[in-house]
């Protein structure tokens, strides 16, 4: 199993065994050597919908997220409580991060 499987396989454990969230379908992912993508949709225990979204690169022992986007609604999907995104188009939702993150395999 390479680094990016195996950092794809610990987002999916986590977001299975989180107590806030009710069921997780996993849309999209994509592993290459070096680099990751997975798009999931999540009903939240208050069943609001959730869908988190990443792309991201392994350096060495390191993770580093290159794009992200979490989008967090009600339960029909209509009204938006909030977002997390760090396209450049949308400069207001940008947040700081850290841009690597150590990961062991």
């Amino acid at each position: 199993m390479t680094d990016v499987q195996s950092y794809l396989e610990t987002i999916k454990l986590k977001l299975a065994g989180s107590h806030v969230v009710k069921a997780v379908a996993i849309v999209r992912e994509h592993a290459s050597f070096g680099s990751g993508f997975l798009r999931a949709r999540l009903i939240l225990e208050n069943d609001d919908f959730m869908e988190v979204t990443e792309y991201f690169v392994i350096e060495g022992q390191m993770v580093r997220t290159i794009e992200y986007r979490h989008q967090w609604m009600d339960p029909s999907g209509n009204a938006l409580r909030k977002r997390w995104d760090n396209a450049e188009h949308h400069p207001r939702l940008r947040k700081t991060t850290p841009s690597l993150v150590p990961f062991a395999p």
